[in-house]
């Protein structure tokens, strides 16, 4: 009797807490039960000026409540925009979309079942939403279905990895903490045709830089660095020149994770081995930002190693010590390094390789030691079975054998927006951000000398997949995501529509650009190994896959660009399209009359007015000529000097770039032959499209004979002078524009499409040449300035120029 009361206040409590725990149940079904009115895909059409726009928000909520949306444009060839949801009360719901500063909020109305509201992207416009879809259940694959869909996937990755040349090729896919796919493809060792498994180790290149900034967080977590706080707290010499207009702007080390800074690459700055911190800084106080603090995103590994440096000083720690015993150790990578020499130690390490299309054969290149100089950048060496528990781990939220190394909290982080890079494009912290069917794709590509890796992750649907190539880079980087998430979440890649049921015949021919950096550029359609493929001038030839429902051709490489064309007319489509970040470009079929267009001046004129065939006789009259001069990187605060020579007489061009303590490169070119090396990278041979740019730019052919089509477009004015804008084209090279001064007829500008490497895409470099003098004859800038979008500026003033009478050695 005497417990009696007790038990009464136990069981008043107890009916308390289930009072409280019911009500809060409730709340949650009540909310969710209110947010279920907003779940579907909804479109609506905004009316500005005399376009029309359709606009879709494709909107969810997780099991949490948290609203998901995304964001597309059909008009405008756009899907998957990240938006971020503001509020949802009642019955009002507010959406932000970042990517293009856009908002709208708006009501449900039960009635006519629609969003009633005003889109914001500078004006208000008002849209109406009305659902067009349910947001389908997620599809649950049987095992047997999923089996013959990773068969499905498998004869697909053989078949690419034949088509782009790749020698050797790793997969495996983590699904619900599982690994449900492991394969290897191809040979790690060329030679000794020695196959590739999956305990094969390759380098991962950037990819490392998603561990650099888990590693951060978990430092950030023990109260070590705060990721928001200025960098020069822990780094009292590290200053850099920002672009703002705000005195209190500091750099922190969240801008350096998220390439933020306005800095480019800086790359001399890590090339070199034992290079003092001290002098590393001092010299990044001297270099110019080429982008305004925070605003545009500039992808540069210098920032990583310094913020490798910054968690050292703040642990006392070497980074490589932290990410062993921090991240591979609990994880049980025991065959992941951080060293080349370890990693050559390794019987299954991979040779890496690049494809020489001249000899249509692999050249081998030597793994690079140079990234361990900024090691939180891409030094991490790895295999199929260790990076799947890497995979593990960040799916469980941060969390292994049931142990949290990092909060669920901090490593979301991670995945959330930093910078923004394009429509459907943000980076976060090591991590590129995107979306897949509305659902939050975080992802990240490496390349190095030798090997290629991808690491992607569907976080909400427990999915990510590592894919390893021992070429230095290859479009299956980013074709693999959608090859890998059709496979597992979706229908498969299923039985291909044989495209020879496709008649190409309407589509196939020559259209005409005039948009961007292309005028009147011809885009050639054609049919390549059954399928409808586009050349871009400059670029390359693009295969694009089978027509979706909206009649476009997306392109095999990217899913952000497509190609559809208009109604037949005579059994030919008179245009073709472009599908871009939100944009169509309209592309004419070419006619007669576009094949020789009228300029504003004859080119023969033009021609007269270079003075070009005096100057060339001039130029192989004189022979062979040595050049001195200095050279300047402004965005990467370093200045060295130049030594070359060149002859177009002898078809010879040799120079040195030496940049003293930061290293040097070399140029070696003659008669349709070269070589380009470092002082930190061996000596590559040059491919005929490096050497063509070569030749264009050191003067050593003759443009008359290498672009059949030239055409004097128009005039542009530039701070009170006139020139003549001259579009070069009809050649695989691309389009090459010109500025020539109407007056003197010296080059002033020349843009064109650049080819730095053997192995990887071509570049857009513009060239301005300045202060012309004259040596025997010849008309000679003394200052020339090359704009490179990866590497900044790089200013070449010549100091002296000689003849030389002896060819027969010429020392650098």
């Amino acid at each position: 009797m005497k417990n009696r009361p007790k038990y009464h206040r136990s069981l008043r409590l107890l009916k308390i807490v289930m009072g409280i725990c019911a009500f809060t149940l409730l709340s949650s079904i009540r909310a969710q039960d209110s947010n279920s009115q907003f779940e579907g895909l909804w479109q609506g059409e905004l009316t500005a000026g005399q376009r029309k726009i359709v606009i879709q928000f494709n909107i969810r909520f997780d099991q949490d409540g948290k609203g998901l949306v995304s964001v597309n444009s059909p008009t405008q060839g756009v899907t998957g925009i990240p938006a971020e949801m503001e509020s949802v009360e009642g019955n009002a719901i507010a959406i932000s979309v970042p990517n293009i500063r856009g908002h709208f909020s708006g009501k449900y109305d039960s009635v006519s079942q629609k969003i009633e509201g005003v889109w914001n992207q500078g004006n208000q416009l008002p849209l109406a939403l009305e659902r067009i879809a349910e947001i389908a259940a997620e599809k649950e694959i049987s095992e047997e279905r999923l089996q013959i869909q990773l068969g499905q996937l498998s004869a697909k990755l053989e078949e690419l990895r034949k088509e782009n040349n790749i020698p050797g090729l790793a997969l495996a896919i983590v699904k619900d903490d599982k690994v449900i796919f492991s394969k290897g493809f191809g040979f790690a060792d060329v030679e000794n045709e020695t196959p590739v498994t999956s305990e094969t180790i390759f380098a991962i290149g950037s990819t490392t830089k998603a561990f650099n900034a888990v590693l951060l967080k978990m430092l950030e977590e023990d109260g070590l660095l705060d990721i928001k706080a200025p960098v020069s707290e822990l780094i009292p010499e590290f200053k850099l020149n920002i672009r703002t207009d705000n005195d209190e702007d500091a750099v922190s080390i969240e801008d350096l994770i998220s390439h933020r800074t306005g800095f480019p690459r800086m790359s001399f700055l890590w090339v070199q081995e034992e290079f003092p911190e001290n002098e590393l800084f001092e010299t990044m106080a001297k270099a110019r930002p080429t982008r305004p603090f925070q605003k545009r995103f500039q992808y540069t590994n210098i920032m990583y190693q310094v913020s490798g440096i910054a968690a050292e000083k703040a642990s006392g720690q070497s980074w490589e010590e932290m990410i062993e015993n921090r991240i591979f150790e609990p994880l049980e990578m025991d065959s992941t390094t951080l060293s080349i020499k370890e990693a050559q130690k390794d019987p299954s390490l991979a040779l890496g390789y690049y494809w020489n299309e001249d000899t249509e054969s692999f050249t081998r290149l030597p793994m690079t030691s140079i990234v361990e100089n900024a090691a939180p950048a891409g030094a991490i060496n790895s295999n199929l079975e260790d990076m799947t528990k890497w995979i593990r781990f960040l799916l469980n939220e941060g969390a292994v054998s049931g142990k949290s190394l990092i909060s669920k909290e901090s490593l979301a982080d991670t995945w959330s927006i930093r910078t923004r890079i394009a429509p459907t494009m943000n980076y976060g912290l090591g991590w590129f951000l995107q979306n897949w069917e509305g659902k939050q794709v975080v992802q990240h590509g490496g390349s190095i000398d030798g090997f290629a890796c991808q690491v992607s992750l569907i976080p909400e649907a427990k999915v990510g997949y590592v894919l390893f190539a021992n070429v230095t880079a290859t479009a299956l980087q980013n074709t693999s995501m959608e090859l890998v998430w059709k496979t597992v979440l979706g229908d498969g890649l299923g039985e291909a529509v044989p495209t020879t049921a496709i008649d190409f015949s309407p589509y196939v021919g020559e259209f005409v650009g005039n948009f961007a950096s292309f005028k009147n550029a011809t885009f050639t359609v054609k049919e390549k190994d059954g399928k409808l493929a586009i050349d871009v001038p400059g670029q390359q030839l693009y295969s694009l896959k089978s027509p979706d429902e909206e009649g476009k051709w997306f392109f095999e490489l990217t899913d952000t660009i497509a190609v559809s064309f208009s109604e037949k007319e005579e059994g030919k489509v008179p245009e073709a399209r472009i599908h871009q970040a939100g944009r169509v470009f309209n592309l004419p079929r070419k006619t007669a009359a576009d094949a020789s267009p009228q300029g504003i001046i004859a080119k023969e004129d033009l021609f007269a007015l270079m003075d070009i065939d005096n100057q060339r006789r001039a130029t192989e009259e004189v022979g062979l000529l040595r050049i001195s001069g200095k050279v300047e990187l402004p965005n990467t605060g370093i200045e060295g000097s130049i030594s070359a020579y060149k002859s177009i007489k002898d078809d010879l061009f040799k120079s040195k770039l030496d940049f003293g303590k930061f290293g040097s490169t070399t140029t070696h070119y003659q008669k349709g032959k070269g070589t380009a090396g470092s002082s930190f990278q061996a000596a590559q041979e040059m491919s005929s499209k490096m050497i063509e740019n070569l030749q264009i730019v050191e003067g050593l052919v003759d443009l008359r004979d290498v672009f059949p089509e030239v055409l004097v477009d128009e005039k542009k004015e530039i701070k009170g002078k006139e020139y003549y804008q001259v579009t070069y084209s009809g050649n695989e090279q691309g389009i090459l524009t010109d500025l020539v001064d109407t007056e003197t007829g010296d080059l002033f500008q020349r843009t064109a499409s650049y080819h730095y490497s053997p192995y990887l895409p071509p570049i857009r470099l513009r060239i301005n040449f300045e202060d012309y003098f004259e040596f025997e004859g010849i008309r000679i800038p003394r200052k020339t300035t090359f704009r490179n979008p990866q590497t900044g500026l790089t200013v070449i003033t010549i100091e002296s120029v000689e003849k030389v009478a002896d060819t027969s050695s010429i020392a650098l």
